[in-house]
C-alpha cells in the first residue's frame, strides 16, 4: 500500500485494489473511511492478507 494526497489534500492508505480483499470495496469508493475505527478495520484486514500471502509463499517453497 502507498499513500497517497488526495485532491482535498489529504493523506489516505491507497489499498491495491487488484487485491481481492479489497477489490469490492474499492469498486464502491476510494478507501474513504467514514471514522478511525473504519480505518483500524482495514488496516487489520491489510495486516491479515499480507500474513496469509507470506505463510502462501512460505508454504510453497
Amino acid at each position: 500500500m502507498a499513500i497517497f494526497t488526495s485532491s482535498s489534500g489529504v493523506s489516505k492508505l491507497d489499498f491495491d485494489c487488484e487485491s481481492k480483499a479489497f477489490a469490492l470495496y474499492c469498486a464502491n469508493e476510494r478507501i474513504q473511511p467514514s471514522s478511525v475505527g473504519g480505518l483500524g478495520m482495514l488496516l487489520l484486514l491489510a495486516i491479515v492478507h499480507m500474513f496469509r500471502n507470506q505463510i502462501t509463499d512460505i508454504a510453497f517453497l
